[in-house]
C-alpha cells in the first residue's frame, strides 16, 4: 500500500510483515534446569511471560538452586527459538527445552 503524508506530501509505502503468533507464549512456564558438568545438579526455573508483541516477548524469569535468582527480561522469537540474555529455548507446542551456558532447561507451560 502506498500513499502520502499529508505534512509534507513525503511517498509513503507500508509493508505487510508476518508476526509470529507470540501471544499464545503467554503465561506460567515451569520446569528445570540440569547442571551440565559432572554431578548434574538439578535447579527449578520457572518463567513468566506477560506480554507478547509480534516477535518481542516481556516478563520474569526466576532459578532456584542454593539460592533464588529472579529478574525481568526481554526476549526475541526467531522462527521457533526464544533467546533473552544467554539463554535460548527452542519452542515445542506447550514445552520449550534449550538453556544457557553450564545448565540445560526444560519447561512446560503451566
Amino acid at each position: 500500500m502506498q500513499g502520502r503524508s499529508s505534512r509534507n506530501n513525503a511517498k509513503i509505502s507500508l509493508v505487510k510483515t508476518k508476526c509470529p503468533d507470540s501471544a499464545r507464549l503467554i503465561g506460567e512456564w515451569g520446569g528445570e534446569a540440569k547442571a551440565t558438568s559432572e554431578g548434574g545438579y538439578r535447579a527449578t526455573y520457572f518463567l513468566t511471560i506477560t506480554h507478547a508483541l509480534c516477535d518481542t516477548v516481556w516478563g520474569t524469569w526466576e532459578f532456584s538452586y542454593q539460592q533464588s535468582s529472579k529478574g525481568p527480561f526481554k526476549g526475541r522469537i526467531n522462527g521457533n527459538q526464544l533467546t533473552y540474555g544467554s539463554t535460548t529455548l527452542e519452542i515445542r507446542d506447550n514445552q520449550m527445552t534449550g538453556g544457557y551456558p553450564s545448565w540445560r532447561v526444560f519447561l512446560m507451560k503451566k
